[in-house]
């Protein structure tokens, strides 16, 4: 499953993701290092998606348990 994170434009600052609750500078980075720049993506990940993510960071479940899309949404 390929995941659309096309959005990143080369020259745009990244938001900082370290605002939402559970992503620390390493999941951050782990983030970025896969295309994931912008709250608007972690807000726009299904479920299918968000797994996917999961599994590539070792994260194993966390995204979902922890939360982490719904302060995402709320913007």
């Amino acid at each position: 499953m390929a995941i659309n994170v096309n959005t990143h434009a080369a020259d745009a600052k990244p938001d900082d993701l370290t605002w939402i609750k559970g992503i620390g500078p390493t999941v951050e980075r782990l983030l970025f290092e896969r295309g994931i720049f912008r709250v608007h993506q972690i807000a726009a990940l299904g479920d299918d998606e968000i797994r996917v993510i999961e599994r590539t960071v070792g994260l194993a479940g966390r995204i979902a348990r922890e939360a982490r899309i719904t302060p995402a949404r709320a913007l």
